[in-house]
């Protein structure tokens, strides 16, 4: 059974995105049934693909708020194409067993209730609007690098 937990900013580090995203915006509200949990997302949220280091689609799909989703991409050259990258840093650490958080956006929306780790060496993530949320640690090895808290 996984553990119930609070973000702990004592033991957390700071890390940017390096990987890119194609992201849509949807005029529907709509669901994903992941295996961490069910993510409800409002109208005008982002559909966000996530892609690999060399730009290939990795078969994972996600949900970003419309508000969060501008407030943290940024689009990527060429404009247009639908690509883009996650500019802000968040704040992150391993908690060492399986656990459980609400991901419950800035405006109060609860995007998923009871968001389970999978594995005990995954990482409980905040973005700066104060949303968290569990990335397995193959994922987050892949996606993320050590940043400094200003974002360098």
């Amino acid at each position: 059974m996984a553990k119930k937990i609070e973000f702990d900013d004592y033991r957390a580090s700071s890390f940017r995105k390096r990987c890119e995203v194609l992201a849509f915006r949807s005029d529907d509200p709509f669901v994903f049934l992941k295996p961490w949990g069910t993510q409800k997302n409002e109208r005008n949220a982002w559909v966000i693909v996530p892609l690999d280091e060399n730009g290939d689609v990795t078969g994972g799909l996600f949900g970003c708020a419309a508000s969060e989703f501008e407030r943290t991409y940024k689009q990527c050259e060429p404009i247009g194409a639908n690509r883009y990258k996650k500019t802000v840093t968040v704040r992150a650490y391993q908690p060492g067993f399986t656990f459980e958080v609400d991901t419950v956006l800035s405006n109060g929306w609860m995007e998923v209730s009871g968001s389970r780790a999978l594995r005990p060496d995954a990482w409980v993530v905040r973005a700066p609007g104060g949303e968290i949320y569990p990335v397995e640690n193959e994922e987050f090895v892949r996606c993320y690098v050590a940043s400094s808290p200003s974002g360098e």
